[in-house]
């Protein structure tokens, strides 16, 4: 989103790829692969009452419900980054994806839900001030039979929205994109997803993906499925 420094992330002899989100529409080159989405952004320019006030009711009291748990604790900033490391990347692979690198993770800011001092959800944002943007969604619910606790992890994660769109209305933020809305509603998964991101009264407008990838890049990536193979074998054992 920050648009006045795309020139210079523009050297592909510099970088084996190249992603470029932005809400406006450029004309980057042929190397570049656009993708138009929508992404649904929640303004921050108003009072926080106002903003959960747009969230539809069931999720609402979901978020209350977490205010009389106890034993929930949320964090903002989190910087416990080996735990919050361990859960974005098992649950990244259960999605069948890799993970990007521990050593990326300085990059982004982390919002953490702790139960019983375990973390249980997070949310990873890139930080372009002024807008956040959450990169990762991601939760222990995959890893769970307890219906109770998978409530837990489920009201929690909407606390997380709830605690970001606070952090950035009392730091001057102008908005919390929640990250495209899928456009193949037809799979559960997806559509799922895109409930869960349209339950924030958030404003639909137009996200601009722009990707380059070089020709050595492109062959290490069909690498991937070598690697979450790998993984998978591993977890078995």
């Amino acid at each position: 989103m920050e648009d006045d420094k795309i020139e210079k992330f523009l050297d592909k002899n510099k970088y084996q790829k190249i992603v470029i989100i932005t809400y406006n529409n450029f004309n980057l080159g042929k190397e570049f692969h656009v993708h138009h989405k929508l992404t649904p952004n929640i303004y921050l320019n108003q009072k926080l009452d106002d903003i959960l006030s747009k969230f539809n009711e069931t999720t609402r009291n979901e978020i209350r419900k977490t205010f009389n748990n106890s034993e929930l604790k949320l964090v903002a900033c989190d910087k416990n980054f080996n735990e919050i490391y361990e859960l974005y990347k098992n649950f990244e692979y259960n999605q069948e994806r890799v993970p990007f690198s521990k050593e990326a993770m300085k990059d982004y800011l982390a919002f953490g839900a702790y139960y019983k001092k375990e973390l249980i959800s997070l949310i990873l944002c890139f930080d372009s001030f002024p807008y956040l943007r959450a990169r990762s969604i991601c939760s222990k619910r995959l890893e769970t039979e307890d219906k109770e606790k998978y409530k837990i992890i489920s009201n929690a994660t909407r606390r997380l929205v709830y605690e970001i769109c606070k952090y950035g209305t009392e730091h001057s933020y102008k908005l919390f994109d929640l990250g495209s809305m899928p456009a193949d509603l037809n799979n559960p998964k997806k559509a799922g997803i895109a409930a869960f991101k349209g339950a924030f009264g958030g404003k639909l407008e137009d996200e601009y993906t722009y990707t380059y990838k070089s020709e050595s890049y492109k062959f290490f990536e069909k690498l991937v499925s070598v690697k979450l193979f790998l993984f998978k074998t591993l977890k078995l054992r």
